[in-house]
């Protein structure tokens, strides 16, 4: 499997699904993914632009609207470059004498701020990442924090009711990321977000949680700001309302006419996963235009 095959099924799949659920191909329709979805979401999205140029009145090209990518891998020269260190400098992980290199230390590099579960953080990178050279274990306490939660779900799976429960062979394991053997790509993916801004009218999110390491914020901003794109609202403070504590700052945002760049303040990798009302508010804006 490739980035390729992987637009190709994802497009197919989405032709079969509106197919067979009519009463929703006049919807309006979006596409989001975090990570490495920051392949998977352009390259599909590519694929409906082709289709759109071919058979522009059938789903999903006629009612697609845009999409959204959260702590997307996108360009390797920037989110493996110089944002890295300049966020640990900025963040107390490194000094601002070194200017290369991992910190040290046990910490979770999917979010900064969370306790570690010991010897997960290999499982968790599958493409290749530079943070694969960082194998220092010293742990470090945070009280009353579920570090290991993940785990729970292999060992749910892995029970012998649960496997018969849900007709999987007693011989198998489940583990997490264990998914089919997948050749990563190393392609840049600003080209097409270059295209979809220029020759369409799709809006574009793009969003950090800026606790996140694995894929930072900072080296997002840089690829963006390489788009040289011209600024319609400068850089200012998004809020969302908590059910206890009212309304907060969730984060900051800037606009380039149809694509938008936010972080989410204190959230790790996958945003919805650590700040869940703030991602909810973020996603709604977007496709309410707010």
């Amino acid at each position: 499997m490739d980035d390729n095959s992987t637009a190709s099924d994802n497009y197919n799949f989405l032709v079969s699904f509106f197919k067979m659920y009519t009463k929703y191909s006049s919807s309006d329709f979006y596409i989001a993914g975090e990570s490495y979805a920051g392949h998977y979401i352009p390259q599909l999205v590519d694929f409906i632009f082709t289709y759109k140029n071919i058979n522009p009145n059938t789903p999903p090209q006629s009612n697609f609207k845009g999409f959204a990518a959260g702590n997307p891998l996108t360009d390797e020269k920037y989110d493996f470059g110089t944002g890295i260190t300049l966020y640990y400098q900025t963040h107390g992980m490194l000094p601002l004498t070194q200017s290369s290199g991992h910190p040290n230390g046990d910490y979770d590099h999917y979010d900064i701020l969370a306790d570690v579960c010991p010897n997960r953080i290999l499982k968790y990178i599958r493409f290749p990442h530079p943070i694969f050279n960082n194998t220092h274990q010293k742990k470090r306490g945070v009280p009353d924090t579920l570090a290991c939660i993940d785990d729970y779900v292999d060992t749910y799976l892995n029970r012998k009711d649960v496997k018969t429960a849900i007709h999987a062979s007693s011989s198998i394991h489940w583990t997490e990321c264990g998914g089919p053997n997948y050749n990563f790509g190393h392609d840049s993916m600003i080209p097409l977000y270059t295209k979809f801004m220029q020759q369409t009218n799709w809006k574009i999110l793009v969003y950090s949680g800026d606790a996140d390491t694995v894929l930072n914020f900072i080296s997002t901003e840089q690829w963006i700001n390489s788009m040289s794109m011209s600024v319609r609202q400068g850089w200012r403070a998004w809020t969302y309302t908590h059910p206890v504590n009212g309304p907060q700052v969730g984060g900051w945002y800037i606009v380039y006419n149809r694509m938008t760049f936010k972080t989410v303040k204190g959230a790790g990798h996958m945003v919805p996963w650590y700040q869940p009302i703030p991602a909810l508010k973020l996603i709604t804006d977007f496709v309410n235009n707010s």
